[in-house]
């Protein structure tokens, strides 16, 4: 069986979501490439097909293509896992995972 290892999720903002190229091998931004990103922020408004995300630079919306349940209410602060994705000139994030305030561990909020 193969082994499998997930990509670095860096830690990055929305702001550089935006300004960054997208391209099949994440976002190139000026820090470097970004598979996968990690966002901290306040989830600001909840949907059937995701959740849209403020971390203070800006708002993306966030995607899920699963069944999986986001176990996050609105105005929780999270902290989102995924990877950057464009369609139609919208940027938005497909969700690996999502982790509410005190779900996040060893982290000073």
């Amino acid at each position: 069986m193969p082994d499998y290892r997930r990509q670095t999720a860096f830690l990055c903002t929305v702001g550089e979501i935006r300004r960054g190229q997208l391209g099949i091998a994440g976002l190139q931004s000026d820090r470097g490439l970004f598979p996968r990103v990690n966002l901290l922020g306040v989830l600001v408004e909840k949907a059937e097909d995701g959740v849209r995300f403020d971390d203070g630079t800006g708002t993306i919306i966030c995607r899920r293509f699963d069944e999986g349940v986001l176990n996050a209410d609105v105005g929780d602060t999270v902290l989102v896992i995924g990877r950057p994705r464009e369609y139609n000139g919208e940027r938005y994030l497909v969700l690996d995972d999502i982790l509410r305030r005190s779900a996040v561990p060893n982290r000073d909020v």
